[in-house]
């Protein structure tokens, strides 16, 4: 952190088909999924958690903003959308 950089080893996926549903041996029945670094997801999330707090707390981000805060998503807001 103190450095600003991410390491390598944090930018890399392995990337592995998981079975959505019909046919196994059908490859379009499949999606692939990356796999990437323990550390790197803990990052993220202190991250985002940080900085959302910062823009909630600032008022640099609405409290009406959907699709990306916690128990706001893009369906609550079409809800109030209708509701108004």
């Amino acid at each position: 952190m103190q450095s600003s950089t991410v390491p390598e080893i944090w930018k890399t996926a392995v990337v592995i088909p998981v079975h959505k549903k019909g046919l196994t041996s059908d490859v379009n029945n499949y999606r692939p999924i990356s796999l990437t670094c323990i550390c790197c997801k803990l990052a993220e999330t202190i991250i985002k958690q940080k900085m959302l707090d910062y823009l909630l707390s600032s008022n640099l981000i609405s409290k009406h903003q959907h699709g990306f805060l916690s128990k706001r998503s893009t369906c609550s807001q079409l809800l109030e959308c209708v509701d108004d």
